[in-house]
């Protein structure tokens, strides 16, 4: 009887298969690799025997002798991997394992051990890890001593382009980047459901299992064990697609809102420095320039990240018409995807909003900064005028006849007007500030008695209580008492 266990993989971008495939060749001399589109309509990579065939020797430290086979396949999007561990058991063994009613992927691969150079060593850990980390993806990645597989892009934008070129070019992925990080990111798990091949009806279904399927001893499924049982032979194709294409789906899905929470998160934390910087009044011009650039990448950053998603979440049931799935089973999957979508979708409208909302203080700034320049060029086209209109009055005052007492008084007058229009005009403008200030002062501190007088009522109600615990009372008299306390320092600081 064949058990079949899954593992999959995903990087942060879009694997090119052309491009990966001679380095997978190089990297498997001793395993057959090929490029088709046989299931689901989706081109891969298929590497038989990424694994030599290996015997698992021990079941939770009892002994056994169970042959292990491998086949890997690798997909563009996410550059999704998808390794299929298959177990060949005695039908005794198995139904010892499905007998105790735990997960039966933990039950089996967490607690399975091989003899690897005469040592006794943890199957998943000198096998799986290894497989994908070193191999799959690229000649030992993470030993990279550049460290290209992980870079923060912020440190030099300008080289930006260029550092995303290189990385496409060395791992042969389009990365997607969360805000300004450029990661390779594998995220490596087991998949949910073991698939197991049982075309001579040996396993007895009981109360644990539901049938899937409206063919009759054909489909199985149980949650408690975590499995799909096949029956029938002429079905295992499709189900072997149907099982492909939901964990496709989970897996891709998943990703893609962890990412895009990631993308909140690294939002939120822009947030104190704009602040800081708003609370403080920084006027450097430089500062608001890089800002408004970073936000502007981060746009076209995210925008990128957006348009990969569109385009990668036609999530759906892979149901072959031979299947005959069950129609509840196929709706409540169908509601599943459909919850996942609307919530990446969700998501995605958040972090629109939130970059929106990073560029409002560097539009607000650009704004005033347009506005005083508005009003200088104003008082410079004034200043034009008066020099205009006085231009007769000087031509007069340089006419014979006209003493030189009466010159000084005129021209001290002409360049007395723009003078006294200048420093008029910046006291009503000083003056209209500290009205204003002085506006919101004032009702600051009315908001602020109210409250006073709010919290000295409460404080009296809580003294007077006398059915009240006497802990529990001086509790609140202490609490209400250090806010009465800030408030009165609060109104006293604003009126001094």
């Amino acid at each position: 009887m064949k058990a079949h266990f899954y593992f999959n993989a995903t990087t942060m971008g879009n694997l090119d298969l052309n491009k990966a495939f001679t380095g997978l060749v190089k990297r498997f001399p001793d395993s057959k690799v090929s490029i088709d589109t046989q299931f689901i309509g989706k081109r891969r990579i298929v590497v038989e025997d990424p694994i030599e065939k290996v015997k698992i020797v021990k079941l939770d430290e009892v002994n056994c002798d169970i042959d292990v086979n491998f086949k890997m396949y690798l997909y563009e999007t996410l550059g999704y991997a998808y390794l299929d561990i298959c177990l060949d058991f005695d039908i005794e063994t198995f139904n010892k394992l499905i007998k105790v009613d735990q997960n039966l992927f933990n039950n089996v691969i967490g607690k399975a051990k091989i003899k690897q150079d005469g040592e006794v060593e943890d199957f998943a850990s000198s096998l799986i890890l290894p497989l994908f980390i070193n191999k799959i993806y690229g000649d030992k990645i993470f030993e990279d001593s550049s460290s290209m597989y992980h870079q923060n892009l912020e440190i030099d934008m300008e080289k930006m382009s260029t550092k995303l070129d290189d990385f496409k070019n060395k791992f042969h992925i389009a990365p997607i980047l969360v805000l300004f990080t450029l990661s390779f990111d594998i995220n490596l798990n087991p998949c949910g459901y073991v698939m197991i091949e049982d075309f001579d009806d040996e396993l007895n279904i009981n109360s644990g299992w539901s049938n899937i399927s409206n063919k009759e001893n054909s489909l199985y499924e149980s949650n408690i064990l975590y499995a799909r049982i096949c029956k029938k032979r002429e079905m295992l194709e499709s189900f072997e697609a149907f099982n492909l294409g939901y964990n496709i789906n989970r897996s891709i899905g998943e990703n893609f809102l962890g990412w895009i929470k990631a993308w909140l998160l690294g939002l939120g934390d822009e947030v104190s420095n704009i602040r800081d910087n708003i609370s403080k009044n920084n006027s450097n011009p430089y500062y608001w320039k890089q800002l408004k650039k970073r936000i502007e990448i981060l746009d076209l950053n995210f925008l990128e990240f957006n348009s990969y998603i569109m385009q990668k979440i036609d999530f759906g049931v892979i149901d072959r018409v031979n299947l005959h799935l069950k129609e509840e089973y196929t709706k409540k999957m169908f509601d599943y995807n459909r919850s996942q979508r609307e919530n990446i979708f969700k998501y995605l409208n958040e972090v629109k909003t939130a970059i929106a909302n990073l560029g409002t203080p560097g539009h607000t700034h650009d704004e005033k900064i347009l506005q005083e320049e508005t009003e200088k060029v104003n008082d410079r086209i004034l200043m034009l005028s008066f020099i205009a209109m006085s231009i007769p009055t000087i031509g007069a005052i340089l006419t014979p006849g006209i003493t030189d007492a009466i010159k000084l008084m005129i021209g001290g007058g002409i360049l007395l007007l723009p003078v006294t229009y200048l420093l008029v005009r910046k006291f009503i403008k000083k003056n209209s500030f500290n009205k204003s200030k002085e506006l919101e002062s004032n009702r600051i501190i009315a908001e602020l008695e109210n409250k006073l007088k709010e919290g000295k009522q409460r404080l009296d109600d809580v003294r007077n209580e006398k059915e009240m615990p006497e802990d529990f009372k001086n509790q609140l008299i202490k609490i209400y008492s250090t806010l009465v306390k800030g408030f009165e320092e609060k109104i006293n600081s604003l009126k001094s």
